[in-house]
């Protein structure tokens, strides 16, 4: 069988091969592979052959010339990035600790993550620590490739969390910058980290980490968990006062009197106005300055002036706290048109509207999500064929969203996307139509990526037919 692949008259194009190739395990296997394996004039497809079936086998006595062939930047990189998944796989923890070289950043041509995401997937977390881990955590290079390295990132790393670990990576939270900037696979690690931490502050570290990486979520005007359809979080933040206060405490410690004021405008809302009267008592207690000016802050945002309650007891505090009194002079002293006073009030009231529109009003899409599928099924119906990846595209949308999500646009079933459920009955049949359509008449154009490890969204968009008939 190597022979034949070694001569071009046998290709592996049926993945279900490889989960056969372990009925060809026997005593003399590894001395018949490890030539094939080593020798750099043989042909790509036999030498992944036999990594593959050294995979399958369980050949751990090769695991040393596997370990040798990915770490090798002169060797051809599709050859080490296979055998850097055969050892993920099957190595022990000293064979794959070997390989975090390539996980830390000296790998050598690594241009889509995969030695990167395989070295990964090899040493984390046994060989491994925390905040190494989250300094060589990098932008996919190919935000379209769903790798190793997306892999690791979206799915691994979230599910091999634990609470020893949050600390470091919500301190990562904290460097990164906005999410529309971000790849779907961060976006999916944040999420994940905010969850796991928001359900662990009680953890050593994880408090005071959470209270900065939730700032830096504010100051990029930013919900702290992206999925917009999931209140869940929500829910627990308005109903567990006890730990929601302990964090307003801990971010009360690490601002500004300068940041103050975003901490009102977070989403979960991470004050209320039910709050208030612990907020007084925290005032009351508090020695320095500094926090008695970020709590009078917080009081001024959060007060409901429709509860004459809440006015009566910020009045009875102001007798004795007078930063909270000068925080209150619009309340307890006459203010004069066009003065200084009024203009601050009138500047923090803008800023005020600014951020409610932020998180309340985010505009919508102009044409609507529907309307844009219905021009690319003309197009497409006109014979347009590359209307059709398009429009794969512009079905991951909702009304309000902001960035189309690229992972959405490799989903398989497209009858899960917001698209579909938005589609009436007889948009759905037009699609189903042009999916068939697609299958049958596109050209996969292959001579233009074969080879290339980087398929067009073109061809990617075929094996998104697979509707329910």
């Amino acid at each position: 069988m190597l022979k034949l692949y070694d001569e071009d008259r046998l290709l592996d194009r049926d993945f279900g091969t490889q989960r056969r190739y372990r009925k060809l395990a026997h005593p003399k296997l590894a001395g018949q592979l490890e030539p094939f394996i080593r020798d750099r004039t043989k042909g790509l497809i036999v030498r992944r052959v036999a990594v593959d079936i050294a995979e399958a086998c369980q050949l751990r006595d090769l695991l040393p010339v596997l370990t040798d062939l990915a770490l090798d930047s002169s060797e051809s990189l599709p050859v080490r990035v296979n055998a850097a998944y055969a050892v993920a796989r099957i190595g022990d923890d000293a064979t794959k600790a070997r390989l975090k070289p390539l996980a830390t950043g000296d790998a050598g041509d690594d241009p889509d993550d995969e030695l990167k995401g395989c070295a990964l997937r090899a040493v984390w977390p046994n060989s491994l620590e925390a905040k190494e881990l989250f300094s060589v955590l990098t932008e996919p290079k190919q935000s379209s490739l769903v790798g190793a390295y997306h892999m690791f990132i979206a799915s691994d790393l979230p599910k091999s969390l634990k609470p020893s670990h949050l600390p470091d990576a919500l301190s990562w939270i904290g460097r990164q910058g906005s999410r529309h900037t971000m790849d779907y696979s961060f976006r999916k690690l944040v999420d994940a980290i905010i969850i796991m931490g928001w359900e662990h502050l009680d953890f050593p570290g994880v408090l005071e980490a959470f209270a900065r990486a939730a700032f830096s979520r504010i100051k990029h005007h930013e919900n702290l968990v992206e999925d917009r359809s999931d209140h869940s979080l929500e829910t627990q933040f308005r109903e567990d006062h006890a730990r929601r206060c302990r964090l307003l405490e801990s971010m009360v410690f690490a601002c500004s009197e300068e940041d103050a004021t975003e901490i009102v405008y977070g989403r979960p809302p991470l004050v209320l106005s039910q709050d208030l009267p612990w907020m007084i008592e925290q005032l009351h207690s508090s020695e320095i300055a500094r926090a008695k000016q970020i709590w009078s802050r917080l009081i001024n945002r959060s007060l409901d002036r429709g509860d004459p309650r809440q006015i009566d007891a910020v009045l009875v505090a102001c007798d004795t706290e007078p930063i909270l009194a000068e925080e209150f002079r619009w309340l307890i002293k006459p203010v004069e048109l066009g003065s200084p006073e009024a203009e601050k009030m009138k500047a923090d009231y803008l800023e005020w509207q600014k951020w409610d529109r932020q998180n309340r009003e985010r505009p919508l899409l102009d044409p609507p999500p529907e309307k844009r599928v219905e021009k690319l099924l003309d197009d497409y119906e006109s014979g347009d064929h590359s209307a059709w990846w398009r429009l794969n595209r512009e079905m991951t949308l909702k009304p309000d969203s902001t960035h189309y999500y690229v992972n959405d646009e490799l989903e398989s079933d497209l009858t899960v996307l917001p698209g579909w459920e938005a589609a009436t009955t007889a948009t759905k049949q037009r699609i189903v139509d042009a999916a068939k359509s697609y299958l049958w008449n596109q050209d996969p154009e292959t001579n233009q990526w074969l080879g290339t490890n980087t398929p067009t969204y073109l061809t990617r968009c075929g094996g998104n037919g697979l509707l329910p008939f």
